[in-house]
């Protein structure tokens, strides 16, 4: 019996016969196992980013294309005596596109030096090399809507790769255009283009990076860094376009003050309407340039236009290009005493500065240690940020060489003065803020509205109130009965309202009692 039972038993744990012949789902060779579809699924994710970053960069170089060269086309259909033809304005459109990408373009110029009128001109290579800031500006933008798309894809890291891959195509994309617009009278360096367009590339992308993924980067720094960073970032920002807006104004009152000498440039050119046309579009791609140097002015360093230098103690300039823009620079010889406090309007852009950083909720309970950490990180990144834009402003235009400010100098000085004009403006809101003084000013009455606002989302959080009784305490003004001791019969109970009791000679009388204890 037992041995009839035991392969009844038994058959349960046995294997199928063709078990060595089925191999298991994922692990032979009917289908790709998990792991395998994982890594295809990777693989497949990788390539299609790798797609998307190519095609928004081949997307961006197309519209930055698209606009410079159709600015120069409309520039030579609108004058109908140029020699030109429209090849020659679409190089030239190209060799916009590349200085617009931080690129050199190498010029050669025919100069008469002789005075024989029979000696033929003299070739002359110089170099162009100051970008129109304008310009710049069109191609940021669609790199930095880019970035925003990359940044979408992914963590910080796979953003970063993309951002990379994107500068990969810009400089591949600048160097051979450089190499397909070179001519005898104009030369691009190919590797100075793709250089600055991989320059440009990452530098505008990588904000936006940055930005998409603020709460991540800012939560792997500890509580106090993150507090401190996400409070003097835009405080700097807010230093740097007071100290541009000053250096606007200036440039608009230079302008205005000149009218006159700027009627007289335009007149005495009598361009036409191509000329015309094309002399308005290049004052304005470099438009953003003058306010720059005008900011550099007003900082106290000045700028350089060609062999003269512009400042508060003086202009030096003597021979300028007949351009209407620059008839704002003031003539040659020195500048009145009141120009040196010019300076004191980036000194005032620190104090502004600092009064948006007070503002934050999270500069509550700060120390002067703590204002004046504020203001060194406010400082150094307007310094940093005034050293990219003397950067961006200066640079050569054919024989008129060195033109813009000194970038190290400039942000040497707006530094300075950013943090000189931080730290007094903080230091006098920590201390106006707790004084009657300061609950006048609009910044002291919303601290006060934001701490009343957390004090009562503190109360409402918080668990309801427990009575006395119930945990245990008497209600405060009752004694307490010595150790050992009930209280007395008729006596009044803790907690219980007081009544009258009667005293020893009327007690049973039918009188009412004494007087009350």
């Amino acid at each position: 019996m037992s041995s009839a039972r035991t392969p009844t038993a038994r058959r349960p744990a046995e294997a199928p016969a063709h078990a060595d012949r089925v191999p298991a789902r994922g692990h032979g060779q009917d289908g790709p196992g998990e792991g395998g579809r994982g890594r295809l699924a990777g693989l497949g994710d990788a390539f299609a980013d790798l797609r998307l970053a190519v095609s928004l960069a081949v997307g961006g170089i197309a519209v930055g294309l698209v606009v410079c060269v159709g600015l120069l086309v409309l520039g030579w259909v609108s004058d109908p005596a140029a020699e030109t033809g429209w090849a020659q304005a679409v190089r030239l459109g190209t060799s916009a596109w590349l200085l617009a990408h931080l690129g050199d373009l190498g010029v050669t110029s025919l100069v008469v030096t002789s005075t024989s009128p029979g000696d033929p001109p003299t070739e002359v290579a110089s170099l162009v090399s100051l970008p129109p800031l304008l310009l710049v500006a069109l191609a940021v933008w669609p790199v930095w809507r880019a970035g925003r798309r990359t940044a979408s894809r992914g963590g910080p890291v796979r953003s970063l790769l993309l951002v990379l891959v994107m500068a990969l195509v810009w400089a591949g994309a600048a160097w051979a255009l450089a190499w397909a617009v070179d001519t005898p009278v104009v030369t691009p360096d190919p590797t100075a283009c793709a250089l600055g367009a991989a320059v440009l590339v990452v530098a505008a992308a990588l904000p936006a990076v940055l930005l998409h993924h603020r709460d991540e980067l800012l939560g792997r720094l500890p509580r106090h860094v993150e507090v401190q960073v996400a409070r003097v970032v835009p405080a700097a920002g807010v230093a740097l376009a007071g100290w541009l807006l000053g250096g606007a104004v200036l440039l608009s009152a230079a302008l205005l003050l000149d009218l006159t000498t700027v009627g007289q440039v335009q007149t005495s050119l009598a361009p036409g309407l191509g000329g015309g046309l094309a002399l308005l579009l290049l004052q304005l791609v470099f438009l953003p340039t003058a306010v720059l140097w005008a900011a550099a002015v007003l900082a106290g360093p000045g700028t350089w236009v060609g062999a003269g230098h512009v400042g508060p103690g003086g202009s030096g300039v003597v021979d300028v290009p007949a351009v209407p823009l620059l008839a704002a620079l003031p003539s040659p010889g020195e500048l009145p005493l009141w120009a040196f406090l010019a300076p004191a309007a980036v000194v005032a852009a620190g104090a502004l500065a600092a009064w948006h950083a007070h503002r934050d909720p999270t500069s509550r309970g700060a120390t002067l240690g703590d204002r004046a950490g504020d203001a060194v990180a406010v400082a150094a990144l307007a310094g940093l940020g005034a050293l990219a834009l003397g950067w961006l402003s200066s640079g050569a235009l054919g024989p008129w060489q060195p033109l813009g400010p000194d970038p190290l100098v400039l942000a040497a000085a707006v530094a300075v003065e950013v943090f000189a004009g931080a730290l007094l403006a903080g230091c006098a809101l920590h201390l106006l803020s707790g004084r009657p003084l300061g609950r006048w000013s609009r910044l002291s009455g919303r601290l006060r509205q934001e701490e009343r606002a957390a004090a009562a989302r503190e109360a409402a959080a918080a668990p309801g109130p427990v009575s006395r009784s119930s945990a245990g305490l008497r209600p405060p003004g009752r004694p307490v009965p010595p150790a050992g001791r009930a209280p007395r019969t008729g006596s009044t109970a803790y907690g219980a309202p007081r009544t009258t009791r009667p005293t020893a000679g009327t007690a049973g009388t039918g009188r009412p009692g004494g007087a009350l204890r």
